[in-house]
């Protein structure tokens, strides 16, 4: 949905820096992470800054496999949309994955909200 406010989206009253732990039950080939992400620009919702993924077999050393960054044109685009953030992790066997997002910061002076602190929305985790 295109609503960040229809309960289909996690969000975090701080979005400077989350992470969160997937248990897949066992390892796992892992190709491919995808993260879906909403923008409503008027409510100040934007993507993160970056995001990262670490993978591990014991829950206790993580490997770092993948990270992307955004720039802030990339982060402020105006408008309501729903983005797929994809990374890139090769066929790596794990059965935790760890998932990193800094948040955008604070609206830039063009913005609507100005100076407001922006959040992040994610909804489906998507491993291939």
């Amino acid at each position: 949905s295109l609503k960040q406010t229809d309960f289909e989206w996690c969000s975090w009253s701080k979005s400077d820096c989350i992470s969160f732990t997937l248990d897949l039950q066992k390892d796992e080939n892992i190709h491919t992470f995808t993260l879906g992400s909403i923008t409503v620009y008027g409510m100040a919702v934007h993507k993160p800054e970056s995001i990262s993924v670490a993978l591990s077999s014991d829950n206790v050393n993580f490997t770092e496999v993948g990270e992307k960054h955004f720039t802030p044109e990339e982060i402020f685009r105006e408008g309501n949309f729903i983005e797929n953030l994809s990374l890139k992790l090769g066929g790596t066997q794990a059965r935790y994955v760890r998932v990193t997002a800094k948040g955008p910061g604070v609206c830039p002076a063009s913005h609507v909200r100005s100076g407001q602190a922006s959040r992040i929305f994610f909804d489906e985790v998507m491993l291939e």
